[in-house]
């Protein structure tokens, strides 16, 4: 493997070409879409990390709000339109959960 870190890698993909030549590179997928790349130091990609998931995304103009895959599924069930956020819920001692908004 290349030098470069990976320890946080989703995977890794395994490529021969028409000549019999092999690459060999570790992989991260897009916490929010579940889009894969692979990690190659110097790419000049933007990527992005989420803090709230604590987890690489790939960058893409729908990932940079924090709508994970399985709450976009969730609203496409829904109907609801796909990047709509999950609602913050707020616990009340002593009373029932209330959504906060």
């Amino acid at each position: 493997m290349s030098e470069l870190n990976h320890r946080k890698a989703s995977g890794t993909a395994f490529v021969t070409g028409p000549w019999g030549e092999r690459f060999e590179g570790a992989t991260l997928s897009c916490c929010h879409c579940q889009f894969t790349w692979v990690l190659q130091k110097g790419s000049g990609k933007v990527r992005g990390f989420c803090t709230s998931c604590m987890r690489p995304h790939c960058g893409g103009s729908n990932c940079w709000e924090c709508v994970p895959i399985e709450q976009r599924l969730e609203n496409i069930e829904a109907g609801r339109p796909e990047l709509t956020p999950a609602p913050v819920k707020v616990f009340v001692p002593g009373g029932a959960p209330r959504p906060f908004c």
